[in-house]
């Protein structure tokens, strides 16, 4: 019986947030309202545009991934197609609709807004050549042309896939080998995706958050009898989690508040710290029943439901409906309320236009996958 992890989509809908937060605050209020390094500034860097917001995305999807049970070869190619149609499909339509505005000179450009802002790094910039055969050639791949957040994605299919395999090597070592040789494959293949994954963020995070699913899944193994008498997720308050998480978090303090930074170019340890920091939150969640409570909330419910909509249409609605705004109105409202002006407007938009593609986009396409899987499983 596949496991429900409500409180994941709590999660989710948090960092979605986090990002749309973050990609706002980098775009209009650095430089323009908070002072380089400002204790301010400092605060809303670690909290929405800190490097554990992505990470903490992709290992929740790689702990999920790998909780997926694949035994045979064709529920390997079953999965990975249905985890390219998941990711290619739904993007499609963004991918599109980006090119099209593009092309009716529909966004309007950072270059226009730094006559009246210092800040250099305004949202919108999709000033560049295209053509739709692009739609048909490595749609997530190459997206590197559409700036944030999609850029991520590729990883993080990546990632999935490769946990994919490793549960399908499982199956095999479990089917083939005897005695110390089979742990043994498995760990040998484990590190190697580690290494493989070393030098890319979100795809390492994911297979750490695959290596989380595994060490739950041993643990669950291990109580074995004792699940029924121990709640699942470990005691109401557990020491060892909150630990854990009070280090990182003065390693963040010590990172964001006590050194002089340029956040333009976040060095490696930013990065790494980031990460671990996802990893800490990621299994507070799990050993804390009052976090997960929390994270279980309808509203967050909801929202989670939506944080794939939201986190690829927030940051193209910024460029088409924030910057208009403030490039129109910058001589009539004081820029402070003129961005809470523009943020209303484009949160309202970004949560109308998330639900619409959620009913237009997201579930038709993911009812169709879901019949074509179970077509090609039957036959």
């Amino acid at each position: 019986m596949k496991v429900r992890y409500g409180f994941l989509d709590g999660m989710r809908a948090i960092v979605c947030l986090f990002v749309f937060f973050g990609h706002y605050f980098v775009d209009f209020c650095i430089k323009d309202i908070f002072p380089m390094n400002s204790p301010v500034y400092r605060v809303c860097l670690l909290v929405f545009y800190g490097c554990y917001t992505v990470p903490l995305f992709c290992a929740a999807s790689g702990f999920l991934a790998v909780r997926k049970e694949i035994g045979k070869g064709w529920q390997l190619v079953l999965a990975v197609l249905n985890r390219f149609l998941r990711f290619e499909l739904p993007l499609l339509a963004v991918i599109a609709a980006v090119m099209l505005l593009n092309r009716r000179g529909m966004f309007v450009y950072g270059d226009l807004l730094a006559e009246k802002l210092s800040n250099k790094q305004l949202a919108g910039n999709y000033s560049f050549d295209s053509h739709y055969t692009w739609l048909f050639r490595k749609a997530f791949w190459d997206l590197h042309i559409y700036d944030n957040p999609l850029w991520m994605t590729g990883s993080l299919f990546a990632g999935n896939i490769a946990l994919y395999g490793f549960r399908y090597v499982q199956a095999l070592s479990r089917r083939y080998l005897r005695g110390r040789l089979c742990p043994a494959a498995q760990a040998a293949v484990m590190i190697l995706l580690l290494v493989l994954a070393r030098n890319d963020i979100p795809l390492l995070a994911t297979v750490l958050g695959g290596c989380y699913g595994l060490a739950r899944e041993l643990k669950d193994r291990r109580d074995g009898n004792r699940q029924s008498k121990v709640p699942r997720g470990g005691a109401a308050l557990n020491a060892r989690p909150l630990i854990l998480f009070a280090l990182v978090l003065v390693l963040n303090i010590w990172l964001y508040f006590l050194r002089d930074f340029d956040f333009e170019r976040f060095p490696r340890s930013y990065e790494l710290a980031g990460l671990v920091t996802a990893l800490a939150l990621l299994h507070l969640a799990f050993s804390c029943r009052p976090l997960r409570g929390l994270l279980e909330a309808k509203p967050l419910a909801a929202l989670g439901s939506l944080s794939f909509a939201i986190y690829v249409i927030h940051y193209p609605l910024i460029g088409l409906l924030s910057c208009p705004m403030i490039y129109a109105l910058r001589d009539r409202l004081a820029y402070v309320p003129l961005v809470l002006l523009a943020f209303a407007a484009t949160s309202a938009a970004c949560l109308l236009l998330a639900f619409a593609y959620k009913r237009v986009i997201e579930r038709p396409c993911y009812a169709a996958i879901k019949k074509l899987i179970a077509f090609l499983g039957e036959n």
